[in-house]
């Protein structure tokens, strides 16, 4: 029965965008884990504990509420709608209603928009988003005052108060407080690719003075986002950030540019990055260098209770 659903799940998946994975096959460690089964769908609910001293915490809340979905059958939208209704009733049952640092989530197809009113019945927001941008693809012209050059070892500091005001900025669009460790793990993450010599992270340089960084993990350190894609080896595209005064000058254009350079001389052929949806800037942004949306994580607050 769940090879069934499974197989559909697939079939619905190619039709849908013919970038997502080619096959989306439930993960061996779910094996013996609670699943809620409907008709035309299965789905394990999984709760992720984020250690408070990792680079995920940047981007996380510490109690994650996730549901791992298959959706098949004649009816998928209101098979989507029975397996909320039974993955509603875990989260209730586990979750704590005070703590403001969990959230349930969701990752669904951005192009699957049937499924668009389930989720904001329930109480959920397409928090984030996935893009995706196929190797190639032309930007925008780029005419900025900045030097885009790699990360050098003296820049160890900037890159780091670059990453923690990456931070706070997206606080205001539904990311996480900055953690106490932040600065420390920060450092640690690029010292690393600093004594590996990592080619990956550039600089954004005006009158002598770091403004914009962007950092990039190539597909050999990317294996966490593989099975996100039909691509078998894509690349990640990180932290991207400009300081305030140089914003909406072309800095983070070329930043962009020169990372998508070195992608494409390498023969990459998808890039992914993960970008706030609540963000009015991110998305023209993002669109204008060649990428669209691929997937969107729909997140609600234990605390504010999802909808049954």
């Amino acid at each position: 029965m769940i090879d069934v659903i499974v197989e559909a799940h697939e079939a619905r998946f190619r039709e849908l965008d013919p970038l997502l994975p080619r096959r989306d096959p439930l993960p061996d460690s779910l094996s013996g884990q609670m699943s809620v089964m409907v008709d035309g769908a299965v789905g394990y609910p999984r709760r992720i504990r984020v250690d408070a001293d990792s680079s995920a915490a940047d981007w996380s809340v510490l109690d994650q509420h996730r549901l791992v979905a298959r959706v098949g059958g004649l009816d998928p939208v209101a098979a989507m709608d029975a397996l909320l209704t039974g993955w509603v009733e875990v989260v209730h049952a586990i979750a704590t209603p005070e703590d403001r640092d969990s959230a349930a989530t969701i990752g669904w197809p951005s192009r699957d928009t049937a499924m668009t009113p389930l989720f904001i019945d329930r109480g959920m927001i397409p928090l984030r988003v996935m893009a995706v941008r196929q190797a190639g693809r032309p930007g925008p012209d780029v005419a900025s005052p900045a030097t885009i050059r790699p990360m050098a070892d003296a820049d160890l500091d900037a890159v780091v108060a670059l990453h923690l005001e990456q931070i706070r900025w997206d606080r205001q669009f539904g990311g996480p407080q900055p953690r106490p460790g932040a600065a420390e793990v920060a450092r640690r993450q690029y010292s690393a690719r600093l004594q590996r010599g990592d080619p990956w992270v550039w600089i954004a340089e005006c009158d002598g003075r770091p403004v914009g960084m962007i950092a990039v993990t190539p597909p050999e350190s990317a294996g966490w986002v593989a099975g996100l894609s039909s691509a078998s080896t894509p690349a990640y595209v990180g932290t991207t950030v400009v300081l305030a005064p140089q914003r909406a000058g072309g800095v983070g254009t070329a930043l962009v540019a020169r990372a998508h350079a070195a992608l494409d001389r390498e023969g990459v052929d998808l890039a992914l990055l993960h970008y706030s949806s609540l963000n009015p800037l991110s998305a023209p942004f993002w669109h204008r260098c060649g990428y669209r949306p691929l997937w969107s994580w729909w997140s609600s607050s234990p605390a504010s209770r999802l909808r049954l």
